[in-house]
């Protein structure tokens, strides 16, 4: 027992020892007391030439603060202000429906005149054109008492853009077509037009009905690809 507490009391000993300054220089050759001391006052002291970094973040704070706040507050007005600029020579949807509005115009002019190359410079000059009309139910009705076979919107490859403006020309009589309340719809690449007209020969009305255009944007600029339109007309009264 007397040795168990004598070997703690020595082991407590030597520690306490072993925590006091060392005064002989073989325990420790390469950093004596005094040499000690001077390291630990070197290593808080800033070196020569090199700001101590913890005093040097400490004056950087305020300045990083301010710059955040200005950086967050400049970009969001730079990007308002870029996105709000339109893109140099763009094809506004203004200037859009504008030129289909000349094609509309020129359709009509080419049919009074009778001209025939500036109806055909409104379509493709190579490529299929849907050409179809839809016959009324009641001007079917009354077709179908005689010809049963009739069809409301049978296709018939001989009617088209082409064959229309060739018996346009042909005739004597003065052809032309009115159009009301056009409507245009269009995001600058494909449109779609849609109008009532009316058809007169001569001044007198034939038919009459909804027509509607496709047209596409190409590098000769806006062409009508499709051209459907309804017909309807006064009947005769049985004799």
């Amino acid at each position: 027992m007397s040795a168990r507490r004598s070997g703690w009391r020595n082991s407590t000993r030597s520690c306490a020892d072993s925590l006091r300054p060392c005064t002989h220089a073989c325990r420790s050759p390469r950093f004596p007391p005094a040499a000690a001391a001077a390291r630990q006052h070197d290593a808080a002291a800033p070196v020569a030439g090199i700001p101590h970094p913890r005093r040097t973040a400490m004056k950087l704070r305020p300045l990083a603060a301010c710059l955040s706040i200005a950086f967050a507050a400049l970009p969001p007005l730079a990007v308002s202000a870029q996105d709000a600029a339109p893109v140099a020579g763009a094809y506004t949807q203004a200037q859009a429906k504008q030129d289909i509005g000349k094609v509309v115009e020129a359709f009509r002019t080419a049919i009074i005149d009778k001209d025939k190359p500036k109806f055909l410079a409104l379509f493709p000059a190579n490529g299929p054109v849907a050409w179809q009309s839809v016959i009324g139910d009641d001007n079917l009705r009354h077709m179908r008492l005689n010809k049963p076979e009739t069809g409301k919107a049978r296709y018939n490859a001989k009617y088209s853009h082409l064959g229309f403006i060739d018996n346009i020309v042909s005739e004597q009589e003065r052809s032309e077509e009115t159009f009301d309340d056009i409507r245009i719809d269009t995001d600058g690449e494909v449109a779609a037009v849609s109008f009532d007209y009316r058809f007169l020969s001569d001044g007198k009305e034939t038919n009459r009905g909804q027509e509607s255009w496709s047209l596409v944007r190409t590098d000769e600029g806006w062409k009508i690809v499709s051209v459907v339109w309804s017909m309807h007309w006064p009947i005769k009264p049985a004799t």
